[in-house]
């Protein structure tokens, strides 16, 4: 199978991200982009903060952001996109070192003491419109593997 023969009626889209509250973001693009990027330039909004700065680079948006059950945004920061031909949830793991290590790099904050991965099918009930990127960036490790494997 090409990549090209993955097509969308082949495969299901799955996200694999970090599930993040504002705080944990706010804290994240802090880290990253510095507070005064955050802070002034982007009005205290981290998710256009990281927005702005990957436009800037060319780079799509990687943060789908969504409402929970509550009412209160969660925002799905996007580190794969994986594909399921049975429409079964892929078997995505992060190394729990990944995560650690990042949380020490925030210089270990309370917030980020628990953070949610999870592995959810793209659906259009998010109320956003379907990003670009989906579909190619699910394509991207399937073509790694056929090439490997040719």
């Amino acid at each position: 199978m090409t990549t090209s023969q993955l097509s969308q009626s082949d495969a299901k889209p799955f996200l694999f991200c970090m599930v993040l509250t504002l705080d944990q973001l706010d804290k994240l693009a802090r880290h990253y982009l510095g507070d005064d990027f955050v802070e002034r330039t982007c009005v205290r909004d981290p998710a256009y903060a990281f927005r702005r700065s990957w436009a800037a680079r060319g780079v799509d948006s990687l943060i789908l952001e969504l409402q929970a059950q509550d009412g209160s945004p969660r925002y799905l920061y996007l580190l794969d996109v994986l594909p399921s031909s049975d429409g079964q949830p892929p078997k995505a793991t992060l190394n729990k070192h990944v995560l650690k290590e990042l949380w020490c790099k925030l210089g270990r904050p309370e917030i980020w003491r628990k953070v949610d991965l999870v592995s959810i099918p793209w659906s259009g009930n998010f109320g956003i419109p379907e990003p670009q990127w989906l579909y190619p960036r699910m394509r991207q490790p399937v073509a790694k593997y056929i090439q490997e494997d040719s």
